[in-house]
């Protein structure tokens, strides 16, 4: 079988986006349609142009937040209409020692945040997304997705004070890369 460019530049976003979009699907949806949700982005993706594509990182996660929109869109209850502005995507806990794990309870925090904080938060310091390529994947004015960060950011703080003293950044970021 022969491989022609399209083909290669498939197979290269694949391999170096699959770990970011497991990292993202993993903190807010549970095993296993976190995976499933990873194929369904990268599907998403095989059917672009992606040659056409200048920043890569940045279209690879717009399309994985209309992928868990929909996902949750779909999922959740409608009789109460999902607001990612207010709604987090916090679910039960898997068991006792994953509550007691640092890990998880980082996690925890993380999914506690409505989901739009949540995002935000993820984008800006565990994908070292840009302001404003931020506001374009959530589709947000800059002034909002700033908000978001830091409400999120200091509702980490407040949360995870007994866990993580100081500033949580690092526990968070290095929490969310090793989902």
């Amino acid at each position: 079988m022969t491989t022609n460019p399209t083909m290669t530049l498939h197979a290269r976003v694949v391999r170096d986006h699959w770990a970011r979009l497991k990292s993202y699907f993993r903190s807010k949806v549970p095993e296993p349609d976190c995976y499933d949700l990873v194929q369904q982005t990268l599907a998403e993706l095989v059917k672009c142009d992606l040659a056409a594509v200048r920043n890569m990182k940045k279209y690879v996660m717009r399309v994985a937040h209309n992928v868990l929109v929909a996902y949750i869109d779909e999922h959740k209850a409608k009789t109460v209409a999902f607001d990612n502005d207010v709604h987090s995507v916090m679910g039960p806990q898997n068991s006792f020692s994953a509550r007691l794990d640092e890990r998880a309870r980082l996690l925890d925090a993380l999914r506690s945040l409505p989901l739009a904080q949540q995002e935000a938060v993820e984008l800006r310091l565990c994908e070292d997304l840009e302001l404003t390529e931020i506001a374009e994947v959530m589709e947000r004015g800059l002034a909002t997705v700033k908000r978001y960060i830091e409400a999120g950011t200091k509702q980490l703080r407040t949360s995870l004070g007994g866990i993580v003293p100081g500033d949580p950044a690092s526990a968070v970021t290095e929490a969310y890369r090793a989902s």
